[in-house]
């Protein structure tokens, strides 16, 4: 760190610039309303700083007077709660400064995080992807290795300090706000402004762990959250580093459109990608979980579980959230062999784990004593009843967790509407404090929440159902308009909804009318169309269904079986038809963004398109993005698809795919990954057409600033190179160039 950096770090604690002077070497800086003396010195070419007569190696400095940094770990350690029973997952990592484009094993992501996260990408921000599916220990492995960095903080200042800051799946419209929100109510740190924070993140002092943003950089992500994602990555100006934990890989999809407005907003930072992916657990790590719950013979039950099962690889066993539950379960129960039983080997498997936790407790645990025969307080219906109100009102809120007086007055509100009495009330209230499913927070309030997120969004499901078979289209358009439903919320919908054909018709039309005049970039068309596409999949019509204007989220049409159904003006976000059947449907003027298939696993029968475009159709069999009308028009007629204006085909083969567009397409693809990327990396991934795309592309795309040649700060000699052009831009060039290489050259000449 050198003097101008020190200055800008100490100008970002200040509440003005007045606070802060310098007279040659000696500074007097007012902070959080204390003074502050110093003075900068170098010794043998390192900057310290002398405050009181001691001298103080500036990093120390800055992090222990300035920042405070002891104190923010001490927080963290109060805060943050020891998960006792913490089981370190296996996992792999895909590290994408590399040439080798292959995720290579390890035996602790934990332990790979806590010395890779430290480690800085000299002239890039490092972004590293922690993925798994929900319930496999993101968010537990973020708090562990939180708290094992802020314990070697306090032995050593010069470590980095990894800052959890819980995103609750949050669309934000200010990233800041969020940010010190963490640290005030959830740390009660108060030491710094989000200006410092991104100072002390730049030059390594803190490294951010963002939790619970699943469309961060994603298909379907909002304008305002990639635009706050990508200003948070712009000021970090090429420095620092961030994990981001999320349930889907972000370079796993392979489009550009998703990704257009996050990069144009990152202008010209160098970026690096990695990812580090959790496996699930084994049976060694079942056991070694088993055991820390005091199961005295561990390796027999999970003998005995996989046996019912008859799948080692089912997620009661395998996920942490629900091994968690699941032996909460049968250590306390005799019979533990009929409540396997109960649980099957099906792909209800968590509804049916859920309900058997449910009937525990309402004819079990929930018991009136008060009067002989002993009785259950309430019904299993009502218990599902019950915490589907507490989750809808967690949702309507925007909260994961609600005070005990909210628990209290929801028991109230429900209890009444069911003609409960007074001292059944009072007990319910204690009851469901102690729930199975609903744990006391360890925030430092006395709050309550669903033990975990995916408990609270099956519960929202079946709040979902009720109101769609009441009817009730109103309270089901309030829950919409809140954000993007969780994909578990709508399949318990489907599921306990009656899917009457008639009933259903009535629905969507009684719901299309009321939000007609909504945006149709508001959450709650794409909710909707989510909700109708779920609803309409394997049933069948008598006639044919108009759906007319809707917005369908990303793989809406992904393992569906649609009949008679009849899309007008539908506009698709990129989707794929993996394992999907479509039969006497009709697509009139709709729109495709990207269309991805794989011709040996769909079904096409009778589907006529009219006037409906598609703007690039990707071959996964052979990994091929397709741009050309004629092309794309080919590939759907071989899939079945009737077009309204049929062409010859021959005429469509004969248009032959521009080999130009295939390699500039490969090559884009790659500043998805790496924002400024070496010739060494196009000449791996082009392997033996690397010299043709050096001679006869590059110099276009060089000369009409789509690419640009920047300076090679590495070891040896070779050329780096960035992306002068937009990604939207390169986008739509893509898109409207009919698949020819001379008219994507076109798009950017009248662009000059």
């Amino acid at each position: 760190m050198n003097v101008q950096e020190f200055k800008q770090i100490l100008y970002s604690f200040a509440d003005n610039k007045n606070d802060i002077e310098f007279e040659k070497d000696t500074f007097l800086a007012t902070i959080r309303k204390k003074e502050l003396i110093g003075q900068l010195k170098t010794i043998s070419g390192n900057l310290f700083i002398i405050e009181s007569g001691n001298e103080y190696p500036i990093r120390e400095w800055v992090a222990i007077r300035l920042a405070d940094l002891e104190t923010l770990a001490n927080r963290i350690l109060e805060n943050i709660p020891e998960e006792i029973d913490f089981i370190e997952p296996k996992g792999s990592f895909l590290d994408d400064t590399s040439l080798i484009d292959k995720e290579v094993e390890i035996e602790s992501v934990a332990k790979y995080l806590l010395t890779e996260l430290p480690s800085a990408c000299v002239g890039s921000t490092k972004i590293i992807y922690l993925t798994s599916d929900a319930g496999e220990g993101k968010t537990t492995i973020i708090n562990q290795i939180a708290r094992k960095q802020a314990s070697l903080i306090l032995q050593d200042i010069n470590m980095p300090l990894f800052l959890p800051i819980p995103l609750s799946g949050r669309p934000f419209l200010r990233f800041d706000d969020i940010i010190i929100a963490s640290l005030v109510n959830k740390l009660r740190f108060r030491s710094f402004y989000y200006e410092s924070f991104i100072e002390l993140v730049k030059y390594g002092f803190i490294i951010p762990t963002f939790d619970g943003f699943e469309e961060m950089f994603m298909v379907g992500s909002t304008t305002e959250a990639l635009s706050a994602t990508g200003n948070l990555v712009s000021n970090l100006n090429s420095s620092g580093t961030l994990l981001f934990a999320t349930r889907k890989a972000y370079f796993e999809n392979k489009g550009f459109s998703s990704q257009a407005k996050l990069f144009d907003s990152i202008n010209i930072s160098s970026i690096v990608f990695s990812k580090v992916s959790i496996q699930r657990w084994d049976k060694n790590k079942f056991i070694e979980f088993a055991i820390r719950k005091s199961i005295s013979d561990s390796e027999s039950l999970y003998n005995l579980i996989v046996a019912r099962l008859k799948n080692p690889e089912h997620p009661l066993i395998t996920r942490p959230v629900l091994v968690n539950k699941l032996i909460s379960v049968l250590s306390n129960d005799e019979d533990k062999e009929l409540i396997l039983e109960k649980l099957g080997n099906t792909k209800e498997y968590f509804p049916n784990f859920v309900d058997t936790i449910i009937e525990r407790e309402a004819n079990l645990k929930w018991i009136d004593t008060s009067g002989e025969p002993f009785k259950p307080l309430l019904s299993k219906i009502e218990h599902y009843d019950l915490l589907a109100f507490v989750a809808e009102e967690m949702w309507l809120n925007n909260v994961d967790e609600i005070s005990e007086q909210v628990l209290e007055t929801i028991v109230e509100i429900y209890s009444e509407s069911k003609n409960i009495s007074l001292q059944i009330i009072d007990q319910i209230k204690e009851r469901i404090k102690q729930h199975a499913l609903i744990v006391f927070s360890n925030s430092g309030q006395k709050l309550f929440r669903f033990d975990h997120e995916e408990f609270k969004n099956f519960f929202l499901g079946v709040s979902l159902s009720e109101k769609i078979n009441r009817g009730d289209s109103n309270s089901l358009i309030s829950i919409l308009k809140r954000k993007k439903l969780p994909d578990i919320s709508i399949d318990v919908m489907i599921e306990k909804v009656d899917r009457n054909a008639n009933n259903i018709e009535e629905l969507l039309t009684k719901i299309h009318q009321s939000i007609s005049t909504e945006s149709i970039l508001s959450s709650i068309k794409e909710n909707f169309a989510n909700i109708a596409i779920n609803l309409v999949n394997n049933v069948s019509f008598n006639k044919k269904l108009i759906l007319e204007n809707f917005y369908f989220p990303t793989n809406s049409l992904e393992e569906v079986s649609i009949e008679n159904i009849f899309f007008k003006k539908c506009i698709f976000q990129e989707t794929t038809l993996n394992r999907s059947k479509l039969n006497l449907c009709v697509l009139e003027k709709c729109s495709f963004e990207r269309l991805e298939v794989n011709e040996d696993n769909v079904e096409i029968n009778e589907v006529t398109m009219k006037e409906t475009t598609v703007s690039c159709f990707f071959d996964l069999k052979n990994d091929v993005t397709i741009y050309s009308p004629s092309q794309i028009k080919l590939k759907l007629v071989k899939l079945g698809f009737n077009l309204d204006k049929m062409e010859n085909i021959e005429d469509l083969e004969s248009d032959k795919i521009d080999d130009n567009i295939i390699l500039v397409e490969k090559v884009f693809r790659r500043f998805m990954r790496n924002t400024q990327v070496n010739e060494n990396i196009f000449r791996l991934k082009l392997s033996n057409r690397f010299d043709y795309f050096k001679k006869n592309i590059l110099p276009d795309l060089i000369s009409l600033n789509i690419i640009e040649e920047i300076e090679y700060l590495g070891s040896g000699h070779q050329k780096r190179f960035r992306l002068s052009a937009k990604f939207d831009d390169i986008d739509q060039a893509l898109k409207n160039c009919n698949g020819k290489y001379v008219d994507f050259l076109e798009y950017f000449k009248k662009e000059q």
